[in-house]
């Protein structure tokens, strides 16, 4: 995104998306603020970006603020949030999340 919260987040979501390519976990950006595709920015490297069309008047309406950080598990369940720019903890738990989306969701 173009605020500098989101811009300091990508490359540390690059990094989860690069890390866990084989794992089943997928890690992806999502922009609700693109009017159009063309309007995207590109990705720092291996995180996908990708539209909501209408995202004003879908569910991502309530989120509180950006960048936010969404956990949902294969049953399409949410696990766990996190809403701003990560801090060092906030990452640790982020990863242990996905270890044990790896190891115990299905």
């Amino acid at each position: 995104g173009d605020c500098e919260a989101c811009s300091h987040s990508l490359p540390v979501f690059d990094v989860m998306a690069k890390e866990n390519i084989a794992t089943g976990v997928m890690v992806v950006g999502v922009q609700i603020n693109a009017m159009k595709g063309e309007e995207l920015k590109p990705s720092p490297g291996t995180l996908p970006i990708v539209m909501v069309n209408d995202a004003a008047n879908s569910w991502l309406r309530r989120i509180p603020m950006v960048p936010a950080v969404i956990v949902i598990d294969g049953n399409g369940a949410v696990r766990k949030t996190w809403f701003g720019t990560l801090s060092a903890a906030q990452q640790d738990d982020l990863a242990a999340t996905v270890t044990a989306a790896q190891a115990n969701w299905k």
